[in-house]
């Protein structure tokens, strides 16, 4: 899409992409259950035909666009400030058609892929620089290759995106791109190390409703920055499109979450190209240090994001850390997390706000389910490499999210599929040809190997949503039952590890006593009549 802009003597074309109107967003309509892609003005108009949960397999760009669209809730309902407005809102079961259109307005160029003052999220006026070096589109993907991370038989390298493409992936770099060194702002300061974005090595917790409209309310928890409402906001707090481009790359403080969930980590700038069918396509862009947020990350003003307790404060002071999201460690391992801390252990996590926010409407009554859908999106990093992006969902039972004792029962329940699983590795620690392996965490993962711990944590995991339900039942008996499936998957990890390798008879036998032994001390001994 290209507006004309008269000039002189000639008449320049210069390129758009209006992001309320291109469709750029997958979305699923509820009534044909079929994905297509819409605008931001349809999507919010329409929100309550929409199926609730983004189609979107990246979970950076999934998670970054929740991000983006939970910000801009917040300003069409200008709140909502407090429960009552909260409840109102829920009673239209749609959003105002006429304040959407005053928020979407009111933005101007700020919503413009190509906008010459104000593009969305970047900078403009970089290439103008001698000292700006184009790079390739690709650097803006996270699992895509580079030229400083070639891989040989990928050619994403010379990647091409378009429009609709080229805004999902901005987004989710600038809340996902890591820390690295950077080259100098051109005719600015000397370069400086570009920090983590906010989402770098976190994860999210998002609320799932049946709609989209359910979806965007059911994460909305009560704003009011004049009342510095939630703790940590301040009257200045809009996301970073609303702001003036970047003009210098720098560190401060979030000004509230809207501030924090549309965070300007790089100024970027996409350089569109007109391809031979005079289609618009982006290859190269530039990119140097942005904003990096300063502070604990426990104070961030962050509603999706929980936290562990620390037994030491780590090297740098800190005593809290975000819990990380990994593709080998399904959500459902850190449910405490996510559900809140149990009794015995009342200071060890801070649930996400969003998840606080749904425990206060089930003890208000509010909804229908007995269980709230949750869904959780992330990246596991090391140092300067992405090692994973996860996603998982998870079920919360209402009763789980009130009542602390009954989040002991959990807590007692994943400690024992870990206790086994350390049982396990105990017992075939010795066993050849595991202790030829020349270093610990080698000889740990060929016994991971053998042993198919991956599937045995995957038949737990189709056993703790059962656990879960029965739990707000009877928790001793949904404990009892828990036990028994722990013991069976263990028990048949240790078989199928000691069959792959051909032990002898003596080895296996010794192995075999060490691991009933462990298994023993584990669970107590083998229940009269059982066969496992």
């Amino acid at each position: 899409v290209f507006i004309v802009v008269g000039m002189t003597d000639l008449d320049v074309a210069l390129p758009t992409f209006d992001l309320r109107r291109e469709p750029w967003i997958p979305v699923r309509d509820l009534a044909t259950d079929r994905p297509r892609f819409i605008g931001l003005r349809e999507l919010f108009a329409e929100a309550h035909l929409l199926s609730g949960q983004i189609p979107e397999v990246d979970p950076a760009r999934a998670a970054a666009l929740l991000r983006l669209l939970v910000a801009m809730t917040h300003r069409i309902v200008d709140g909502p400030r407090d429960e009552d407005a909260w409840f109102a809102i829920d009673a239209a079961s749609r959003f105002p058609e006429r304040s959407i259109d005053q928020y979407l307005d009111g933005l101007g160029g700020r919503l413009d892929l190509f906008d010459p003052v104000t593009p969305f999220l970047q900078v403009p006026g970089l290439a103008g620089h001698d000292s700006a070096k184009p790079r390739t589109i690709a650097a803006l993907v996270g699992e895509a290759p580079s030229k400083d991370h070639p891989v040989f038989t990928d050619h994403r390298v010379h990647l091409t995106l378009g429009p609709a493409e080229a805004a999902l992936v901005l987004l989710a770099h600038q809340a996902f791109v890591l820390g690295r060194g950077s080259g100098h702002w051109p005719g600015g300061p000397l370069g400086r190390a570009a920090k983590d974005a906010p989402c770098a090595r976190v994860a999210l917790t998002f609320v799932v409703g049946r709609t989209l409209f359910d979806t965007l309310l059911a994460n909305l928890t009560p704003y009011d920055p004049a009342a510095e409402r939630p703790r940590g906001t301040r009257p200045g707090d809009r996301p970073g499109f609303e702001r003036d481009p970047l003009r210098a790359p720098g560190d401060r403080y979030p000004d509230g979450p809207l501030d924090l969930l549309v965070w300007r980590s790089r100024a970027v700038e996409l350089l569109p190209e007109v391809a031979a069918d005079g289609t618009l396509t982006i290859s190269s862009m530039l990119e140097f240090a942005g904003e990096g947020v300063l502070g604990d990350p426990s104070d961030w003003p962050d509603p999706f994001t929980a936290y562990r307790h620390l037994s030491a404060p780590n090297k740098l002071g800190r005593k809290w850390e975000r819990v990380e999201v990994t593709a080998a460690r399904a959500p459902w391992r850190d449910s405490l997390a996510y559900f809140g801390s149990t009794a015995r252990e009342s200071g060890a996590y801070q649930r996400p706000r969003v998840v606080d926010w749904q425990a206060r409407l089930a003890a208000l009554g509010v909804g229908t389910g007995s269980a709230t859908p949750l869904l959780v999106l992330g990246q596991h990093a090391a140092k300067a490499k992405i090692l994973d992006r996860g996603s998982g969902a998870l079920l919360a039972p209402r009763a789980v999210l009130l009542d602390p004792d009954l989040r002991d029962s959990i807590g007692e329940a994943l400690a024992l599929g870990a206790s086994a699983e350390s049982a396990l590795i105990r017992a075939l620690w010795p066993v050849r040809p595991f202790n030829l392996a020349p270093q610990q965490k080698t000889h740990a993962l060929m016994i991971m190997h053998y042993a198919r711990l991956e599937s045995y944590w995957a038949e737990l995991a189709s056993s703790f949503e059962i656990f879960l339900d029965a739990l707000t039942r009877d928790p001793a008996k949904a404990l009892a039952a828990w036990r028994f499936v722990v013991r069976r998957a263990i028990t048949a990890s240790f078989t199928s590890a000691v069959s792959s390798i051909h032990l002898a008879p003596l080895a296996f036998a010794d192995a075999e006593r060490r691991f009933l032994s462990l298994r023993n001390t584990t669970f107590g001994p083998t229940p009269q009549g059982s066969t496992t």
